[in-house]
């Protein structure tokens, strides 16, 4: 097992956040371990990091995934932390939505947290 590396990020705020942590011949690490199978698959099976600190507060993305699987057009979900100059770290949430006649808004996913976030 080893830690996943990329050479190129689309989001050019988390490559300029990320710049002191890439190693001299360009890769960055994005904090997720991971095994290759005898085919050369790869698989994530862990996190370097379960807890991301925003604004003072402690937050498991783990939690926040769990929350988000509650909405029925998300059918898979990772949550990380990105840097922000303000929160030090705030939250990211990327979705997989594959759930026919289901809609994913902004206002929907925020109702849902909303309501399901007070009971953590």
């Amino acid at each position: 097992m080893g830690q996943v590396t990329v050479g190129l990020l689309l989001d050019i705020g988390i490559v300029q956040k990320k710049r002191q942590q890439h190693s001299q011949d360009g890769w960055i690490t994005v904090g997720d371990v991971a095994k290759r199978d005898e085919d050369g698959f790869i698989y994530i099976v862990d996190r370097k990091k379960d807890m991301v600190i925003t604004g003072g507060v402690n937050v498991y993305p783990r939690e926040i995934e769990e929350l988000l699987f509650g909405h029925p057009a998300v059918s898979d979900v990772a949550v990380i932390g990105v840097p922000d100059d303000k929160w030090g770290e705030r939250l990211r949430a990327f979705s997989f939505c594959q759930r026919r006649r289901k809609r994913l808004t902004a206002d929907s996913v925020a109702s849902l947290l909303r309501g399901q976030a007070r009971q953590l």
